[in-house]
């Protein structure tokens, strides 16, 4: 009887980074589309969810 040798897979990294940038970006463009627009402690008007890219206006130079 011969003895199999299990060959492993190698996990590709590459596709679990480009799945979570998919995910993270279409997270920011529903928040930026159909978030609320809330006022941040220094005056800014921002649009979009908390951890997700957002739209803000606004002096962009104050603290």
């Amino acid at each position: 009887m011969k003895t199999r040798i299990i060959k492993r897979k190698r996990f590709k990294w590459e596709i679990l980074v480009i799945v979570f940038l998919i995910i993270y970006f279409a997270y920011s463009f529903i928040g930026v589309m159909f978030g609320t627009e809330y006022t941040k402690s220094n005056g800014n008007t921002c649009k979009g969810f908390p951890y997700g890219l957002q739209v803000c206006s606004g002096d962009i130079n104050a603290d």
